[in-house]
């Protein structure tokens, strides 16, 4: 479904302060991904992002994690 942990939110924070603070909800690339990491599927639009294998769907390849 594309959302992080805390689902695919971006809540922002008041503290007592008056000051804010912002989640970035949303899953991010893992910081080992590099640009050869998947495979295009031949033919694909260059802004869809259809693998070969379905690599980015399904299997190892397609966990989303939070950025360290």
């Amino acid at each position: 479904m594309m959302v992080g942990i805390i689902g695919g939110a971006w809540p922002i924070f008041r503290l007592a302060d008056g000051s804010h603070r912002f989640i970035d909800g949303q899953s991010t690339r893992a910081l080992e991904v590099r640009p050869d990491t998947y495979t295009s599927k031949p033919g694909s639009a260059h802004d869809v992002f259809d693998t070969v294998g379905d690599e980015n769907l399904n299997g190892p390849k397609a966990v989303a994690c939070r950025a360290r």
